[in-house]
């Protein structure tokens, strides 16, 4: 994290990192669980110095939960990235807490679901 963001706003921190974490995500299906931690940490800490504003939450979670396949994504097109979303977000259509209220912290429980089913 640039050290420059401390002087940013939380709201548009998250919209620019959820925009840069979709550039290049990668699923690789022998390295599930390295890529099921690494996505995580990089929110876990993003929210530790930026708290996540509630008014965008529900948008940056759409973004990031789109992420693998985004346009800007260069491998949207690879098929376990493709799996991938298409299985969190079919369990996060089946994760009532989520679908009550979809927040931050309910969808690094979903990935981690997510992130131990095979391909």
């Amino acid at each position: 994290m640039n050290p420059i963001d401390k002087f940013t706003q939380p709201r548009e921190v998250w919209r620019d990192q959820a925009y840069k974490i979709g550039l290049k995500l990668k699923v690789e299906y022998t390295k599930m669980g390295k890529l099921s931690r690494e996505f995580t940490a990089v929110l876990v800490e993003l929210n530790t110095k930026h708290p996540i504003p509630e008014e965008v939450e529900w948008s940056v979670l759409k973004t990031l939960k789109h992420a693998f396949t985004t346009t800007t994504n260069e491998f949207r097109r690879n098929v376990t990235n493709i799996k991938f979303e298409a299985e969190l977000e079919e369990t996060l259509r089946n994760d009532d807490q989520y679908q009550t209220k979809g927040t931050l912290e309910n969808s690094y429980t979903s990935d981690r679901q997510v992130g131990e089913a095979s391909f």
